[in-house]
């Protein structure tokens, strides 16, 4: 199973700033709203992006199908980052 490091190799994504640590409070929101199974493994699925679109207080970055669930979970329902907590940290 590769590590994270090189799954951004693999997006193309080595050369964009990223923090392997997410927010702690980000990891909690999003713990409240995912399908259960997958509350454990929020933080094994994404790494914190600081590039182009938020360079300045980053944004998530799904490395898995797994993670791409978790995102997908929280922006069916917009309630929940209207307003930029999902995505601030």
């Amino acid at each position: 199973m590769p590590n994270k490091k090189e799954v951004m190799e693999r997006m193309g994504l080595e050369k964009e700033t990223f923090d392997y640590a997410l927010p702690q409070p980000w990891v909690n929101e999003v713990r409240k709203h995912v399908p259960i199974e997958l509350k454990d493994e929020v933080a094994w699925h994404f790494v914190w992006l600081y590039d182009e679109k938020a360079k300045v207080f980053g944004r998530p970055c799904s490395l898995s199908v797994k993670g791409n669930t978790i995102l997908c979970a929280i922006l069916a329902r917009p309630e929940l980052y209207l307003g930029g907590k999902f995505f601030t940290g």
